[in-house]
């Protein structure tokens, strides 16, 4: 009895500094945020959209929102995977909401200019097709999608270029021609430029 009644002042400040470090332990381990988690995930389905797995990203995309519903990039890789899939009209929705969290994003534009292309609304392609542009100018360098490979600013003019001669904006058409292929005289004739157009024909899908 005696050896027990000794042990009890020395235990019970042991397992009080066990509880503490314990603690002390978790407090300094952060678990990370729902942005955190979205920003990963986002990533995740970036690395997939690059690999043509366009199912598998749509769903890392659809969880990034689950965790971060206005992660602006997800919401973009979520328009690009939709768009690669053709189903334009979700696609829309997708890339019209990246713009409304963050209008600065060139491919954002970009990829608003391909989609509305497929949906045959070529004033919506004029407007951002040229914001892009109008982005890329400002930072002193033509576009270039880095988040899959092949696709520029060749796309993005050709594009543009084929909506001004759906809109009869035919010298705008001819300039965007000349971008394309320079040293060649594409003329402001409608048949001669569509002719240009299905020669040079260039799309994103």
């Amino acid at each position: 009895m005696k050896g027990a009644t000794m042990r009890t002042p020395v235990m019970v400040p042991m397992l009080l500094l066990g509880t503490f470090l314990l603690l002390g332990g978790c407090a300094g381990r952060q678990s990370p945020t729902r942005a955190d988690q979205a920003r990963e995930l986002t990533e995740e389905g970036w690395v997939l959209f690059a690999r043509d797995d366009f199912d598998g990203a749509l769903i890392k995309f659809d969880e990034a929102l689950a965790e971060l519903s206005e992660y602006a990039d997800a919401h973009l890789g979520r328009g690009w995977a939709l768009a690669f899939r053709r189903e334009f009209h979700e696609a829309r929705f997708a890339l019209v909401t990246a713009r409304e969290l963050d209008d600065s994003e060139i491919d954002t534009w970009a990829g608003g200019a391909f989609v509305f292309s497929q949906l045959g609304d070529h004033d919506q392609v004029v407007g951002w097709a040229e914001t892009a542009l109008g982005i890329a100018f400002q930072q002193g360098a033509n576009w270039s999608f880095t988040r899959y490979s092949g696709i520029d600013h060749r796309h993005l003019r050709w594009t543009l270029a084929q909506a001004y001669w759906y809109r009869g904006s035919w010298v705008q058409c001819s300039s965007q021609l000349d971008v394309l292929e320079s040293g060649v005289d594409h003329g402001l004739d409608p048949q001669t430029l569509l002719g240009h157009l299905q020669r040079l024909w260039l799309s994103p899908f």
